[in-house]
């Protein structure tokens, strides 16, 4: 789990992403459901 002030990065297709735990929790849905569970990290740490 994340603390609201992390960096997430975000590994879409090969493209990577970079927001806030903050930012993608904000509203119910589906980065706020991942992150406020265990999550699978990539060997580099991305989502």
């Amino acid at each position: 789990m994340c603390s609201p002030d992390n960096t997430v990065k975000l590994n879409v297709g090969g493209t990577i992403f970079q927001s806030t735990h903050s930012t993608l929790t904000k509203f119910n849905g589906y980065f706020k459901t991942i992150l406020e569970t265990s999550v699978e990290k990539d060997k580099f740490g991305y989502i």
